[in-house]
This record gives structure tokens, C-alpha cells and sequence, in this order.
């Protein structure tokens, strides 16, 4: 958000704000080692509309200190989500079909990078680059609390006798 900033954040700003990502990733890495994960649901998508609604959050405060500290709490989702969806796949799909679902992710998650890249590009003229941040972040949120919600979706685990770390807080999400 700091590089579209009509202002044009600072180079120290915005070394602050990927700075600040990078720490939260580090607090979200430290937080998950103290966790054992069996649920999928709630923690994986919980955190993808953490990063979600701290893009609009981004979007609402501007090109201030709260966005900064916004890209903590962005870093710590992050490095959930790149934690347990990895090890969801490994764990819950067939040896045979691992690559196949690998190339199907990379495709949905970093192949469609260039089509939100385009889109959101009129919509930062449209609605100015916090209008668009925050319109996206929660079309974003809402969608992964629903995708949450879904009966299918809720009842993805962990093998149950495979504990991430042993003796840690239950989250059951």
C-alpha cells in the first residue's frame, strides 16, 4: 500500500513497513510453535482474512504509523497461512497427485498475481488507492470467512497422532 501512496512514502517507510511484515512473520512463527493445529479451518482461513482485513485496514488509515504496525499483523497471517497450507497439502493429499495439486496451487495462487495486479489498477483511479484496498481487503475477508464456513471445509484436521509440537495449547478452529 506505502508504494501506491499519493504522498510517495519514503524509502525509510517503506523498508519500515516490509521490516514490520518480516517481524510479524516471526512473531506468527513463534505463536505456531506453541500451538497444536488439528483443525484446519479456522487458523489457516482465520488468518488468510487477517491479511485481507489488515490491507483495509491499510487502505483506511493511509500512509500513517497504523498502517505500519498494520504490516505486523499482515506478517503474522502470512506466515501462518505458508506454514499449515503446505502441510495440509502434504498431509492430505495422495503421494501419486502431490506435484498435480502443487502446479493447480501455484496457478490459483501466484498465477493469477498478474490479473489482480491489472484489476486493481483501475480501481485505484476509480475509488483512489485506499477505496481500493479497502474494497478489496473485505471482498477478501468475507470470502475466506465463508469458504471457512463450509461443512467440507470446516471438517479439514491433522492426523490427530501427528502433533506439530508436543504439549502446546489446542487450537481446535
Amino acid at each position: 500500500a506505502l508504494p501506491i501512496s499519493p504522498d510517495g512514502a519514503g524509502s525509510l517507510r517503506l523498508g519500515l513497513f516490509y521490516a514490520l511484515e518480516g517481524g510479524g512473520a516471526v512473531l506468527g512463527a513463534l505463536i505456531l510453535t506453541r500451538l497444536v493445529v488439528h483443525r484446519v479451518s479456522g487458523p489457516l482461513f482465520g488468518m488468510l482474512a487477517l491479511m485481507a482485513l489488515s490491507l483495509a485496514l491499510v487502505g483506511v488509515f493511509g500512509n500513517v504509523l497504523g498502517s505500519l504496525l498494520l504490516a505486523l499483523s499482515y506478517g503474522v497471517g502470512m506466515h501462518f497461512f505458508n506454514s499449515l497450507y503446505p502441510a495440509l497439502v502434504q498431509t492430505r493429499v495422495p503421494p501419486e497427485l502431490i506435484s498435480r495439486v502443487s502446479g493447480l496451487e501455484f496457478l490459483f495462487f501466484d498465477g493469477l498475481i498478474p490479473i489482480g495486479v491489472v484489476l486493481m489498477g483501475p480501481l485505484a483511479i476509480g475509488l483512489g488507492a485506499g477505496g481500493a484496498l479497502i474494497l478489496t481487503g473485505l471482498v477478501v475477508t468475507a470470502l475466506c470467512l465463508l469458504t471457512a464456513a463450509a461443512p467440507s471445509i470446516r471438517e479439514l484436521r491433522f492426523p490427530e497422532n501427528e502433533p506439530m509440537v508436543a504439549d502446546a495449547p489446542l487450537v481446535d478452529g
